[in-house]
């Protein structure tokens, strides 16, 4: 037997179709949501975190690098007169 109205079926399955896929993008919406909120709450976290890392790294006393800079003593000979000479650093 053949169908009466196969145009109706095709209405019919295309309406399904129709309404899976906007349940499938409306969960997918709700999941990008989720992610998006759960990155932002990292953003959050993570900028001031990372400002006060250098903050504290800029001003520590054992990272002091001037004070390591001026104490460098290294002798190195002179290419042309083989004279020993310290650099100076300012």
């Amino acid at each position: 037997m053949l169908p009466n109205n196969p145009s109706a079926d095709l209405e019919l399955e295309s309406e399904m179709v129709k309404a899976d896929n906007q349940k499938r993008l409306d969960e997918w919406q709700r999941v990008a949501l989720v992610l998006d909120r759960v990155f932002f709450i990292l953003f959050i976290i993570a900028m001031p975190c990372t400002a006060l890392l250098l903050v504290f790294a800029h001003t520590s006393i054992r990272n002091n690098y001037r004070a390591n800079l001026t104490k460098i003593e290294i002798p190195t000979a002179d290419a042309i007169c083989d004279r020993l000479y310290k650099p100076m650093i300012t």
